[in-house]
């Protein structure tokens, strides 16, 4: 895997959509990694990483994630970003 996919979550990201992207990008040979800003937009990532992991292990393929933390600024404010790194076994 040498292609990197961001996705970007918000409080308003359908699960189903979101974990749908992620499988979707993992079978296609991308890195995955996931960025949410706020309580409700890592609930909704961590849902969709749920969802994608059961929608792999049925193919035979398991999901791990390795969780960080980044800064932004947006309107010269600075803000937590929480990052998601997929990795795939």
């Amino acid at each position: 895997m040498d292609k990197k996919k961001e996705i970007k979550v918000s409080a308003k990201s359908p699960v189903q959509s979101l974990a749908s992207s992620i499988v979707f990008s993992i079978e296609a040979g991308e890195n995955v990694v996931l960025r949410a800003v706020g309580a409700s937009a890592v609930n909704q990532m961590y849902k969709g990483i749920s969802v994608a992991r059961g929608t792999l292990a049925s193919k035979g393929k398991d999901l791990f994630i390795k969780p960080g933390f980044d800064e932004v600024t947006e309107n010269d404010e600075k803000k937590t970003v929480m990052v998601a790194h997929i990795v795939i076994q």
